[in-house]
């Protein structure tokens, strides 16, 4: 199982990017406790950064505003941050680094866990769309998640203990098992229902190939299922149109390459999959009210 120390650091743009080694199909867990400092001044931004792996960041004290994906949310204490794979996040208007812990794992390493569980994982917790990416959680699930992030710690100092592969995931499950209790145990939306897990299966296919498709019909035709059963699952889910996923998706990484790189319009209009530039102008205006050029130095020129 890969720690964090192992973790590789390259750079696109502004942007740094922290990913697990080369080989994705290893286990990677970690968890961390993340200390102020005084004497680290970030009072204008924490340099945004992504991930190949999820990760959870709860905050015990702290202020400012954490930034995922272009929505803000504020720091403060009793708050869990939940950054999937690929997201973009940093934070901005702290005095010093929050107090947190950042618990950190791959899709190699939650692999062993029934498949339906995985499935509450990433879709409860770490859905891009339809719901708020952080959760706050009361002084009662704070005490119990507490005791199993000091379990968490203190068998990450003792790799060579027997089993601590499949101790480390187990705490993990306790972890957002209680999570979902204390926190989510009330809300209708979260049920293993079939539109639930249709919406599931089809963000992870907008995910891995917003670049390539474009059209709800060639999703549609994926999962299987006709363009007016998704459109209604999508609806009723997220109360938004499928093909406003598809387009938010491409929107997203478009604003980050435009905030935090160099790359050409050109370049972009490509990397994204559109078929010439002026496509790509349109549809970046027609999302935003503003081209792509204006949008990169007024972003750039803050």
């Amino acid at each position: 199982m890969k720690y964090l120390k192992e973790i590789i650091t390259e750079k696109w743009g502004d942007i740094l990017k922290f990913s697990c080694p080369v080989n994705s199909d290893e286990a990677f867990f970690d968890v961390d406790l993340i200390i102020h400092s005084d004497a680290v001044d970030i009072n204008a931004e924490v340099i945004p950064h992504r991930h190949d792996f999820y990760q959870l960041i709860w905050c015990l004290e702290g202020e400012g505003v954490h930034i995922l994906d272009f929505n803000k949310a504020d720091i403060r204490g009793g708050r869990i941050f939940f950054c999937a794979p690929e997201q973009c996040h940093s934070a901005e208007g702290a005095i010093k680094i929050p107090k947190a812990y950042g618990i950190m794992f791959n899709d190699a390493f939650i692999s062993e866990l029934n498949p339906n569980f995985v499935y509450e994982i990433k879709y409860l917790f770490f859905r891009r769309y339809g719901r708020k990416q952080y959760l706050d959680i009361s002084p009662e699930c704070s005490k119990i998640l507490m005791e199993l992030v000091q379990l968490m710690l203190r068998e990450c100092k003792n790799k060579d203990y027997y089993g601590h592969n499949g101790y480390c995931l187990h705490l993990l499950a306790l972890f957002f098992i209680n999570l979902k209790r204390f926190s989510l145990s009330d809300d209708p939306t979260d049920s293993e229902s079939e539109e639930n897990i249709l919406i599931h299966h089809f963000v992870n296919l907008v995910e891995n190939n917003y670049k390539y498709k474009c059209a709800v019909c060639d999703y549609a035709r994926d999962l299987n299922c006709s363009e007016s059963k998704l459109n209604r699952a999508c609806q009723k889910v997220l109360h938004i149109s499928p093909l406003k996923v598809i387009n938010r998706r491409k929107l997203d990484e478009a604003k980050r390459m435009l905030s935090f790189s160099q790359e050409p319009i050109k370049d972009i209009t490509f990397n994204l999959g559109f078929i010439s530039q002026p496509h790509f102008v349109a549809f970046f205006k027609k999302q935003t009210g503003i081209c792509p050029n204006e949008y990169r130095k007024r972003e750039q020129g803050k």
